[in-house]
C-alpha cells in the first residue's frame, strides 16, 4: 500500500469538489425558488 500523493489526484478532487459544490448551490436555489411558487 503505497501513501505516495499525486498532485494531479489532488487538483482533480478539488475540482470535482467545487463542481459538486457549485451544482449543490444551484440545485438548492432552485428548490426554494420551487417551494416559494408552491406556497
Amino acid at each position: 500500500m503505497g501513501h505516495g500523493r499525486t498532485p494531479g489526484k489532488n487538483e482533480t478532487g478539488a475540482a470535482t469538489c467545487a463542481a459538486i459544490m457549485e451544482a449543490c448551490i444551484i440545485f438548492s436555489l432552485e428548490a426554494l425558488e420551487a417551494l416559494g411558487k408552491r406556497g
